[in-house]
């Protein structure tokens, strides 16, 4: 499918297309109270073998985070798996397990605490080099940048 402009979650967007960063979100662990440290706590791929994780479908392995759960699913206890990451929100809110988001995704949930390494996503606005002079993808752009960078 083509578009005009794509709202794109990428630490590399594509060569092809041009447009600015708008922000970068951070990624943690999200869940019900029952899974809360106590103290809070970072987690570690260990710390989480009993815990039931909401893990990606192969469409979301191109996320380096998904990745780092794939590396690991040997020892981890992934009870549900979701094609999407608001389907994997979806998945904890009905109370199956926990999943590593990005934070404009987790919007309800409660922060668990961050694994044992950081992972962020870089939110970008992009178009195609022969539209971004396009009346209506600059008026569309601008309007998109200033609603989401407030």
């Amino acid at each position: 499918m083509e578009a005009d402009i794509a709202l794109r979650a990428t630490n590399n967007p594509p060569e092809h297309l041009v447009g600015r960063k708008l922000m970068t979100m951070p990624w943690q662990l999200y869940g019900s109270k029952r899974f809360a440290l106590d103290p809070p706590g970072v987690f570690t791929a260990k710390a989480l073998a009993g815990i039931p994780l909401i893990g990606p479908e192969q469409a979301l392995l191109r996320l380096q985070p998904m990745q780092w759960l794939e590396k690991h699913r040997s020892m981890l206890n992934i009870v549900a798996r979701a094609n999407t990451l608001i389907g994997m929100a979806a998945l904890v809110r009905a109370g199956l397990g926990i999943a590593l988001l990005p934070e404009d995704v987790a919007d309800g949930l409660s922060p668990l605490g961050p694994l044992d390494r950081e992972f962020q996503s870089d939110l970008w606005l992009l178009t195609h080099r022969d539209l971004r002079s396009n009346a209506r993808v600059k008026a569309c752009s601008q309007f998109l940048t200033e609603r989401l960078m407030r």
